[in-house]
């Protein structure tokens, strides 16, 4: 019974996330994203920011790419390719390609989800203050449908560095779908969000961040990144982080949000690790495969 119970709550997870338009949007992205509860709005530096913050792209090595992967609930898949270019510290040029593919059976019929998310991002460096602009193209299918969905999103951010603090907002998802249900056109996801961080002397991280979903949907989501290990030009941090869901009317919600992860630099190269515990859901993990060219 409990294991019917459960088999249900992520079938109505997988519905909610993915058959419901393009919420798909929503879907957590980066190996160290993820463990400091999908909080870089406001950390600069750093190229997962393709997904949070255009403006945060400002800073990184001179080229980077980075391959991720993600099993989340009711047998979702995420692949990620990211790649971006900093040309004299001044201004970044990013993409990215994200995969996300799914099968879902029951006794009576199956189908097949896809969809191909390509996000291209441009940022420039102006004094203490960053600005980042960004396009995002998806394309989805479902087998139980004839059609294929498209979208168009605009990005946009802003980031402003003080010393150790900064301070970070971003608009996403600003467009509109080129599918129609009946004669109604679907929307896409558009969220605000408005984060600060903090870098101590000893290189600790403490990030906040609020977002807030045009749909009604508020959350706050907190992260902290500690250093256990530093050397010359290698280190090793371990991460922890939560969301708080604040309206969200779902059972889901009662689910826990705590997230944890490891990093590991040596040189020009970079491994994250996600872990996130959904009680009774299961426990699913995120890792990703980052080089950096100096």
């Amino acid at each position: 019974m409990v294991k019917h119970i459960n088999s249900l709550i992520v079938f109505l997870l997988f519905a909610n996330t993915v058959l419901s338009g393009f919420t798909i949007l929503n879907l957590p992205h980066g190996g160290r994203a993820v463990s400091l509860g999908e909080n870089l709005c406001a950390l600069p530096e750093e190229i997962e920011n393709i997904y949070y913050n255009p403006a945060g792209l400002v800073g990184i090595q001179p080229f980077e790419l980075k391959f991720m992967y993600f099993k989340w609930v009711a047998d979702i898949n995420i692949g990620n390719f990211l790649l971006a270019k900093s040309f004299k510290n001044k201004s970044t040029l990013g993409t990215s390609f994200s995969y996300v593919w799914t099968q879902l059976e029951s006794e009576n019929q199956s189908s097949n989800y896809y969809s191909l998310i390509n996000n291209l991002v441009y940022s420039i460096k102006f004094n203490k203050t960053y600005f980042g602009l960004g396009l995002t193209i998806l394309h989805e299918k479902i087998s139980l449908e004839e059609r294929n969905n498209l979208a168009v999103g605009i990005n946009l951010g802003l980031l402003l560095r003080f010393q150790r603090f900064s301070f970070g907002t971003s608009v996403r998802n600003i467009g509109q779908s080129f599918t129609t249900i009946g004669s109604a056109t679907e929307t896409i996801p558009t969220n605000l969000n408005f984060g600060i961080s903090y870098i101590t002397s000893n290189h600790i991280i403490l990030l906040s961040n609020v977002k807030y979903n045009l749909n009604g949907h508020l959350s706050i989501h907190t992260g902290l990144e500690l250093p256990i290990y530093r050397g010359i030009r290698e280190d090793i941090s371990i991460r922890v982080g939560n969301i708080l869901k604040l309206t969200e009317d779902s059972e889901i919600s009662s689910i826990s949000n705590f997230r944890f992860g490891l990093g590991f630099k040596k040189e020009g190269l970079k491994i994250d690790y996600s872990f996130v515990p959904l009680g009774e859901i299961g426990f699913f993990h995120y890792l990703s495969l980052g080089f950096m060219f100096y």
